[in-house]
This record gives C-alpha cells, sequence and structure tokens, in this order.
C-alpha cells in the first residue's frame, strides 16, 4: 500500500524544480578503463538543508540506476561539489552503497568505483558506447542452455525445432565447490549432444555479469569464495570444450529475452524481463543490438518507500529483485490468503502458488 514509484517521485521533484528559482543543472559521466562513457544531464534545486536532502535523494537514486543499468567505474560530476562529496561519501568502502562500491568496481571492473569532481560540463568525456549483435542464429544443431538458482533447462535444437530437452532441479546457490557446478553444466552439454549428430553452437543464459563469456559476478555462484573464482570465470569454456572446439556465447537472461523478443516480434527498441530466482533485464537497440550494458537491474531501485522490503544481498531497500522474482510472489502470497509452510525453501514455495494457479485458485 505504501509503494513510491520512482518515476512519480521524480516527476514531483522535476516539477518542484522547473518552479523554483535558482536551480541548476548538474552532469554527469560514467566511464569504463576502455574508453566507453554514458552521459547524464538534469538540474537541481538551489542549496539548502531542505533542498539537499531532496537533491541528494534524487542524484543518489539515479546513479545508483545508472550504474546497474549501463556500468562503470568512474563517476565524474560536474555542476555540483556537495553532490559530488555526498556520492563519495556513499559509494566508498563503510559507505552506504559500499556492496555497490565493492561489486561493481572491483568485481565486475577490477577497479574500485572513484567519484571526480570536474569544473564545467566540457571537462567531461563525450558519450562513448559499443553495439554488438548476438545471436539470433537458429539453423544447424544447437544446444540451448538456461541455468537458474533453482533449476536449469537445456535443450538440443535442429534447426530452429526442439528435438529434445530436460529441466533438472539443482541448488548452485547452496554450493561453495565449484565443481559442484561445472559437472551439472557439463551432464547437461553433453546429454544435448548426445541426441544430435554434431554440435555447431551452444547459447548459454543465466543471470549475472559475463564479460568475454566469463561469469564476473552471478548469484549462482554467491557460496564459491573469491580465491577460487579463477575456476568460475572458465566453467563454461571448460563444459563446452568436453563436447569439442564448439562456438560458444554465454549471455545475460535479460539479454536473451530481449533478444527473443525482437526475434519474436520483428523489432528492435526491446526491453526483456526474465524473472526467476531473481531479476534480470536487457535491451536491444532498434537493429536488435545488445549495447554492452550490463543490465543488472535487480538491484536497481523501483520502489522509495522507507519501509520497502530490504534486499539482504546488497543491503538496499526497494530494490528490483524483490519485486520481480520468486521473492515477489513469496512476499505477497500472505496478504493474498495463501499461506506458505516456512520449511520450504523459495523454489518449492513458488511451486505451490503455480499449482493454485493451474487450479484457478482466484488468489
Amino acid at each position: 500500500p505504501g509503494f513510491i514509484a520512482p518515476v512519480l517521485w521524480t516527476k514531483a521533484y522535476e516539477e518542484k524544480v522547473a518552479a523554483t528559482p535558482g536551480s541548476h543543472a548538474i552532469d554527469i559521466a560514467l566511464t569504463r578503463m576502455d574508453g566507453t562513457c554514458f552521459r547524464w544531464s538534469g538540474k537541481v534545486l538551489p542549496s539548502s538543508e531542505e533542498n539537499d536532502t531532496l537533491n541528494n535523494q534524487y542524484i543518489e537514486r539515479i546513479v545508483k540506476f545508472l550504474l546497474w543499468m549501463k556500468g562503470g567505474c568512474t563517476i565524474m560530476v560536474a555542476g555540483d561539489d556537495q553532490i559530488a562529496d555526498m556520492l563519495a561519501a556513499t559509494y566508498c568502502a563503510g559507505g552506504a552503497r559500499e556492496f555497490d562500491w565493492d561489486f561493481i568496481g572491483k568485481k565486475i571492473y577490477d577497479q574500485p568505483i572513484q567519484i571526480v569532481k570536474v569544473a564545467c560540463p566540457c571537462e567531461l568525456p563525450a558519450e562513448n558506447s559499443t553495439s554488438v549483435s548476438l545471436g539470433r542464429n537458429l539453423d544447424g544443431y544447437r544446444i540451448g542452455f538456461d541455468l537458474g538458482g533453482s533449476d536449469r533447462k537445456c535443450a538440443a535444437v535442429v534447426n530452429g525445432e526442439v528435438v529434445y530437452s530436460e529441466e533438472v532441479v539443482w541448488h548452485p546457490k547452496l554450493q561453495s565447490d565449484p565443481d559442484y557446478h561445472y559437472q551439472g553444466i557439463k551432464e547437461a552439454f553433453l546429454t544435448a549432444a548426445s541426441k544430435m549428430p554434431r554440435v555447431d553452437g551452444i547459447g548459454v543464459s543465466s543471470a549475472g555479469d559475463y564479460i568475454d563469456n566469463e561469469p564476473r559476478v552471478a548469484s549462482l555462484f554467491i557460496k564459491v569464495p573469491r580465491e577460487n573464482w579463477d575456476k568460475v570465470k572458465t566453467i563454461y569454456t571448460r563444459a563446452a570444450a568436453a563436447i569439442g572446439d564448439v562456438p560458444l556465447v554465454v549471455a545475460n537472461d535479460g539479454d536473451v529475452s530481449a533478444l527473443a523478443g525482437a526475434m519474436g516480434l520483428g523489432k528492435g527498441k526491446m526491453m526483456g524481463l526474465a524473472m526467476g530466482t531473481s531479476e534480470a533485464v536487457g535491451y536491444v537497440d532498434a537493429d536488435q543490438n545488445v549495447l554492452g550494458w550490463i543490465n543488472e537491474l535487480a538491484f536497481a531501485p523501483v520502489d522509495l518507500q522507507e519501509t520497502a522490503m530490504q534486499d539482504e544481498w546488497s543491503t538496499d531497500f526497494g530494490v528490483g529483485c524483490k519485486y520481480f522474482s520468486q521473492d515477489a510472489v513469496i512476499k505477497l502470497a500472505p496478504r493474498a490468503g495463501i499461506e506458505l509452510d516456512e520449511s520450504l525453501t523459495p523454489a518449492e514455495k513458488l511451486k505451490v502458488v503455480q499449482k493454485l494457479m493451474e487450479a484457478d485458485d482466484t488468489r
């Protein structure tokens, strides 16, 4: 009942800015070490104790969203030193967004997030991003593999027709030994391969952040210590090598759903949303290409109420994974009058609700 949609809060804030004399521009650039740069421009209220509180909430939530949408390890701020100082105190070791500072900076880009003040927007780098053509191939003998936190699905596909599929329950988020994950992935690849005379390509869809087919961070491997992460980075290429020298592409669930939507509707400018154990989001442009964004919107803010549900991993409140995933079903079930046995796993609780849905239960 107390849900506060960021789009409505932002609209009200921007109307206040437009009506307040002395409001001023602020420009932000998110950059990566490879030269990629994403730009954002807006306006904030003139500085005062009350206005600074509103300004800080507005910009911090926007920066948080941009970080998980586009990605970057350096945040450059022009136009407001107070806001730059706030971001520096927030995205740092010991800050309120230490998780984001560590996760995006150190784990994805191997460089902690840093905040840089610049004197004017002219000193910010220009927008610079790339697009990549990915997938959309259905010819030949192919394996499609979807890794979830509760089950894994694998299919053998011949010229676009599924000739074999399986769904296997597993528990990757509870396992600290990456060999558990490797054996499960390899077994799926080999089983699907055995249903075809050859394999021309493997496509893997999974939640997480992937660069060059390597998992940089993924909830499937949440229990694996970072000192064993080298085994995780190569897990898909090693499993594919068990079949032979086969082309492999690993992509985020969200990117795959956006590509599937683009293929199905024959259109670009498509956002895909994959709701499972967590949430994954992807986007393809007008040419149906992915854009190199990290699209990890599981951690992006979608509810600004102070009493919003807290995400136990990122420690933030009101973020997407609690609203677009099985967690949301479990959260809302009691409000609909559905009592769930607390001894069940999240996946088992979800299946209870799914069975009620199949039985046309109005709740």
